[in-house]
């Protein structure tokens, strides 16, 4: 009987080890625009912040995918660094945070990264911030085409929406106490 009970315990202590590692697994799995055209390429991940040889991995496109795994001991900022022949097709390589899950990324004109709750929150984020983007742009544009008083219009305009968008940094970066947040706090600026 008490060597039952001891088999028990060891049970339960390697259940809840192998449970634990369960929990920091991460996969990204990503679909570059173009399929096959990038077959046999390289995309590395590597922290955003203090990339060396050793911190950063790197697999190959096939068929058009690629992915990377392994398990995160704290989140972290990362990139996904593309070859020379993609930027052509990606605009901007894409920021994500390893964090334990499936994290789903889409490499192309607009890239994608979602499936983590974090990660979830910053693709909100740079899509709200590319909505603004887009209307700074379209602003600057049409004051190429009128006169002074109409320009006066569009600064104000302008000046409005970047009030608009620091209000949104600070309540975003307060909001979450996170990668998340930081990433807002320190680079989003």
């Amino acid at each position: 009987m008490k060597a039952v009970k001891q088999l028990l315990k060891i049970a339960l202590v390697l259940i809840l080890f192998v449970s634990c590692g369960e929990d920091k697994e991460y996969i990204i799995d990503g679909v570059v625009y173009g399929g096959v055209n990038f077959e046999g390429q390289q995309v590395k991940l590597a922290p955003m912040v203090g990339a060396t040889y050793e911190n950063t991995d790197s697999t190959i496109i096939h068929n058009g995918k690629f992915r990377f795994e392994g398990v995160v001991e704290t989140d972290e900022l990362c990139v996904i660094h593309v070859p020379p022949m993609l930027r052509v097709f990606i605009v901007r390589e894409p920021i994500l945070i390893k964090e334990p899950g499936h994290i789903r990324v889409i490499l192309g004109e607009k890239n994608i990264v979602k499936g983590t709750a974090l990660n979830d929150s910053l693709q909100a984020w740079n899509d709200y911030k590319s909505k603004i983007d887009s209307t700074l742009k379209v602003i600057h544009q049409q004051m190429k085409h009128v006169d002074a008083a109409g320009q006066l219009e569009y600064l104000d305009k302008a000046d409005k929406l970047r009030l608009q968008l620091d209000a949104h940094i600070r309540e975003v970066s307060l909001r979450n106490n996170n990668m998340f947040g930081d990433y807002i706090d320190k680079f989003a600026k």
